[in-house]
């Protein structure tokens, strides 16, 4: 199966839509993802620019913007092969993938309206 066929398929078993990212932008994920750390976290806020909404992190949550970093798209197998399956869904989503048998994702509209912790 093509990656977007996968990418469409993830979105609509979690009931989310389907929003592509350009595959140049950027997001902004944690050191600690290449460890291959669970839990994973992700939250897509709104695009800006070059930015694509993404923040993600494994481990332990971090609140301050410095542990993350900035990484372009192209480069996100760099991190895991499988990130880039997840990338598509929506703004507003969070999503966790606990272990390698459990993944779950859903709106959050404090995510979506950007009245979470994890932006500036």
């Amino acid at each position: 199966m093509s990656i977007l066929n996968h990418q469409k398929k993830i979105c609509k078993k979690f009931g989310l839509s389907y929003e592509p990212c350009d595959i140049e932008q950027y997001l902004y994920i944690s050191e600690s993802v290449k460890e291959g750390k669970f839990p994973i976290e992700w939250k897509r806020y709104i695009e800006e620019g070059d930015f694509c909404g993404w923040y993600i992190w494994s481990g332990e949550k971090l609140l301050d913007n410095e542990s993350y970093t900035k990484v372009s798209l192209n480069n996100i197998d760099e991190y895991s092969k499988e990130l880039i399956k997840f990338l598509w869904l929506e703004r507003g989503t969070r999503f966790i993938i606990e272990d390698d048998d459990y993944i779950e994702a859903e709106f959050d509209y404090r995510v979506f309206n950007m009245i979470d912790n994890n932006y500036d």
